[in-house]
């Protein structure tokens, strides 16, 4: 049996690198692997809800030659003009009732992905802290009141969730008792001398302690990186956060410590990728002579894959398709072999 489609939704006002947005959504999809799973996206054509973090989403998808259906309201403004006009399909008010927004109609997309037994996600793309706009923090709303499960696009797609109207009720705090009065001493024992230490004994003393402070190592080199760190502190954080819902039975967020180190850690890894690109770019395209390279996984025929193809047999195009889409005037659907796409783009057929 198959694995149910995948249908993504994304939006969110929150900053996300474009690589980021790329290499997340790749590795939660399985994609270019043998167990890449199907899936559909849906972007925002909204003057309030097409983001940066939705655009590089679309040139993203572009870039893999995936097609995605654009959801527009209303006046999709400068930048929702952009994803209409990348768009193979453009859905909106034949969804919706006469009173829903692009974010109704996005979620009610979902909804019925859902409803017929498919994996259905809305992709946030959050931001630091409870910085979130209200458009975005209005579709976390509509997706929780839905049942739809929301990732977060600035966390490494970790679920998302916050409770607005309710939080937990402060403890009373408690009556500290009063602090014991210390008790005077008798006048004979205040009148006993005091015992002072002798040289050998003082220049003891501080042997033992500089002894002690010596073997605190103040670094190893077994001691994970700071971003490794950072990442187990979320992880303790987060489950931390998981448990205090659980315990007062209300729903899971993150409280504002656990977003600030997640936020930091995000950055983090940001600088890290774009201080690393280029010499890892060095690296790859000047492998040492003498070291072989290095393949992973194991390797796959790939020119046996089954794929969707429409062909346009007036224009003599033809274009593969991953995920789900519909053709263009005058396209017809052929499934064939990679091979055999790759046969008929060497001949007459060209490939746009």
């Amino acid at each position: 049996m198959s694995d149910p489609m995948v249908i993504l939704a994304v939006a969110g006002g929150g900053t996300v690198s474009p690589e980021n947005i790329g290499d997340l959504l790749a590795d939660f999809l399985l994609f270019d692997t043998p167990d890449e799973r199907e899936f559909a996206f849906y972007l925002p054509a909204d003057r309030e809800l097409t983001t940066t973090a939705v655009l590089d989403t679309a040139s993203w998808l572009g870039d893999n030659r995936a097609g995605f259906t654009a959801v527009t309201v209303g006046s999709p403004g400068r930048k929702g003009k952009t994803i209409l006009e990348d768009a193979e399909d453009e859905i909106g008010d034949d969804i919706g009732d006469d009173d829903d927004g692009a974010a109704e109609v996005l979620i009610k997309v979902l909804a019925e992905a859902r409803e017929r037994g498919e994996e259905a996600y809305l992709i946030l793309a959050w931001g630091p802290e409870d910085g979130a706009d209200d458009s975005t923090r209005h579709l976390l709303e509509l997706a929780q009141d839905a049942g739809i499960d929301v990732k977060d696009l600035t966390a490494g797609l970790d679920d998302l969730g916050y409770v607005d109207e309710y939080e937990p009720e402060a403890a009373e705090p408690e009556e500290e008792p009063e602090p014991e009065q210390p008790k005077r001493r008798s006048r004979a024992k205040q009148d006993e001398p005091v015992e002072e230490l002798t040289e050998q004994e003082t220049e003891l003393d501080a042997d033992e302690a500089q002894t002690e402070v010596e073997g605190q190592p103040a670094k190893s080199d077994e001691m994970p990186d700071l971003i490794t760190t950072l990442g187990f502190v979320v992880q303790r954080l987060d489950f931390e956060d998981r448990a205090n819902a659980a315990a007062q039975m209300m729903q899971y967020y993150n409280r504002p410590l656990t977003k600030a180190v997640r936020y930091h850690l995000q950055l983090l890894l940001e600088q890290a990728a774009e201080n690393g690109s280029e010499k890892a770019a060095e690296e790859v395209s000047e492998p040492p002579a003498d070291t072989p390279a290095k393949r992973r996984g194991k390797p796959r025929d790939v020119d046996s894959d089954v794929i969707k193809v429409y062909v346009h047999e007036g224009n003599k195009t033809a274009r593969q398709v991953p995920g789900r889409g519909r053709p263009k005037k005058g396209e017809v659907t052929k499934e064939m072999t990679r091979a055999e796409f790759n046969e008929m783009l060497a001949g007459d057929y060209t490939e746009f």
